[in-house]
């Protein structure tokens, strides 16, 4: 399509080249008249070497027009057709970097929703295992406290145990020294006997 153009335009100007310089050539005659439809031809073409001539002052013209006009004028559209594809292909070079760059985006950006997601994963991971240790090591903590404190007043039971056997001991040792030194009857004895086995039930009822 393109080049059918060019070669109607290339035909075009020809003719339309030819006729005018046949008219500028006729007009310069000597002997000038108006030039009527039907003696066109014959001013034309009144010869052979008339027609020679015109025939190489057109293709003079046809030469210049194409040096002078035709060929800086094709170069300049394709120079500008060169200049609308450069920017094209700019354009289209731009786009497409501008592509890969926000799907570079989006990707950094997905990659860093499920890098923060981890994070907070982790954390709220070492957040439960924290709190897992710290109630285990407060409850072994509570339960060695019981224990000791067990173990305390165990100790303190049995310690008052035997003070209070050894009390006793030396309470009875103190009764058979009296009544082996007073040789009362028998029964101031058993009154005494009964006496101590009191004392000794108060003792052990205090210490409880």
């Amino acid at each position: 399509m393109v080049k059918a153009k060019k070669l109607v335009f290339k035909w075009s100007l020809l003719v339309f080249s030819f006729f005018t310089l046949s008219l500028f050539l006729v007009s310069c005659t000597e002997n000038v008249r108006e030039i009527k439809s039907s003696s066109v031809i014959n001013e034309l073409f009144p010869n052979f070497w008339v027609f020679i001539t015109h025939l190489l002052a057109f293709f003079i013209l046809l030469t210049l027009m194409i040096f002078l006009f035709w060929k800086p004028t094709q170069r300049f559209l394709n120079n500008r057709k060169n200049l609308l594809e450069a920017q094209i292909k700019q354009a289209n070079e731009l786009e497409k970097q501008a592509r890969n760059l926000l799907e570079e985006s989006n990707q950094r950006h997905e990659k860093a929703l499920i890098v923060s997601k981890e994070i907070v994963d982790q954390a709220n991971y070492e957040a439960l295992q924290l709190k897992s240790e710290i109630e285990k090591t407060a409850n072994r903590q509570a339960n060695l406290m019981i224990f000791q404190a067990r173990q305390e007043i165990e100790k303190e039971r049995r310690s008052l145990k035997e003070q209070s056997i050894k009390e006793s001991v030396e309470l009875a040792m103190l009764a058979a020294q009296e009544l082996i030194l007073k040789k009362i009857d028998q029964k101031s004895d058993r009154e005494f006997i009964d006496k101590f086995i009191r004392d000794l039930e108060a003792n052990e009822t205090e210490d409880d």
